[in-house]
């Protein structure tokens, strides 16, 4: 009898638990056991990014959006209606568009709003409107003083193509000192309109006095084709070239001053909050590294301490 109980003792199948098999609830027990361990590298995580809030000051983005100006804004450029003074459209500017340049139909002689705030972008984009900021400002409200640590943001829409009209731009410049922020962004913004006017007067006196020169010189082989030969029509040419001739040199010289070259979709005003540091995206990352390193680092303990135990 005693062998037969022997044999049916020996034939039971084993419940024993598999070597490898965790146990969550034993995890979770000695997670809880070391729960003071994860609350203190939470808290220190914490401590950090207060400590890396508290060091870093408040940045505030002052933006603007500008829109090409109306036409009635151009007028004066509009009134230079030679047929020959063609107003070249402004390049594209290097981070804007990457076509080379916009043509405007042949014999167009006004401005278009589109071309004046491409003109203007082309302003705010250069590095002398940010030199003349630096001499305006103090080099501490720049960073380290320099050109590259001066940044102004341009923004469109939409990816800019050569076809593509720019309905708007919008440009912004940081700085923790909000109200100084929207002082340097309204000065940018002027001198980007002056410069802009600058440099299309400057274009306008050059096509001028191309203009007026190869006149003058027609004008000069007219009267000698006259002196030859009294032809009503060479006198009617000269009469012509010299009407053109005047009408040019009146255009040169006049004041553009009064153009705008952008316009202010709204006025310019101070951020009600900081744009950095992002408080609650740091206070989130920190509560959930300080987690995470916790509770690795308990798991690692516990696997320490059941790897002796089982030696």
């Amino acid at each position: 009898m005693a062998d037969k109980h022997q044999d049916v003792r020996v034939n039971q199948p084993s419940k024993q638990a598999p070597v490898n098999e965790i146990d969550i609830f034993v995890v979770a027990a000695a997670l809880w056991q070391r729960r003071w361990l994860i609350v203190a590298i939470t808290l220190l995580s914490l401590v950090a990014a207060f400590a890396y809030i508290q060091l870093n000051p408040a940045i505030y983005r002052v933006e603007a959006m500008i829109v090409p100006p109306a036409l009635a804004d151009l007028e004066s450029v509009s009134a230079v209606s030679v047929d020959a003074i063609v107003i070249a459209p402004a390049p594209a500017p290097s981070t804007l568009i990457r076509a080379n340049q916009i043509t405007l139909p042949t014999g167009q002689s006004s401005l278009t709003p589109q071309d004046a705030l491409l003109r203007s972008l082309i302003q705010l984009e250069s590095a002398s409107i940010r030199e003349e900021a630096l001499q305006k400002f103090p080099a501490e409200s720049f960073g380290n003083g320099s050109t590259n640590d001066f940044q102004v943001v341009i923004a469109t829409p939409k990816k800019i193509s050569a076809s593509t009209e720019i309905k708007y731009a919008v440009v912004s410049f940081e700085h923790p000192d909000r109200v100084h922020a929207r002082t340097v962004l309204e000065y940018l913004l002027s001198e980007a309109n002056n410069n802009a006017i600058a440099a299309l007067t400057e274009e306008i006196e050059y096509k001028l006095r191309a203009r007026t020169i190869s006149l003058e010189n027609k004008l000069q082989q007219a009267m000698l084709l006259r002196a030859e030969s009294d032809s009503p029509y060479l006198n009617e040419m000269v009469t012509d070239l010299r009407l053109d001739i005047n009408v040019l040199k009146a255009y040169s010289g006049q004041d553009y001053s009064s153009l705008k070259m952008l316009a202010l979709a709204n006025p310019v005003e101070l951020p009600n909050a900081p744009v950095k540091p992002k408080k609650t995206l740091i206070v989130a990352l920190a509560i959930a590294g300080g987690l995470f390193l916790g509770v690795f680092l308990s798991l690692v303990l516990y696997s320490i301490a059941q790897r002796k135990s089982a030696l």
